[in-house]
């Protein structure tokens, strides 16, 4: 539903904002999970909230070929994809770590 909306709503609130609100999706998401006390709740939160945050990796792209020139681009788009591979990384490794010890 929010995926099919978003070419209405970038050209009324801005990438930017649009972008907010998404990263706003993931962090809701992700709390709803947390509190869920049934698998129930785990479908709804993710049916509901899964579509905005998916939309951050579409936008980030699309912001970064608005500030960028096409020969820019593609040392952009690599450096995007380093850092979201070594927060991966590193996000495995910590939560790995926490978990273990709990």
């Amino acid at each position: 539903c929010f995926t099919v909306g978003m070419g209405k709503l970038v050209p009324v609130l801005g990438e930017v904002s649009v972008l907010q609100w998404s990263m706003l999706a993931n962090v809701c998401l992700t709390l709803a999970v947390v509190e869920s006390a049934q698998m129930w709740q785990v479908f709804v939160a993710y049916a509901i909230l899964a579509g905005p945050g998916l939309m951050f990796v579409p936008l980030t792209s699309a912001i970064k070929s608005n500030l960028c020139t096409d020969a820019e681009q593609g040392r952009v788009q690599g450096v995007i994809a380093a850092v979201r591979q070594f927060a991966t990384s590193f996000a495995d490794v910590a939560f790995g770590a926490l978990h273990s010890y709990s």
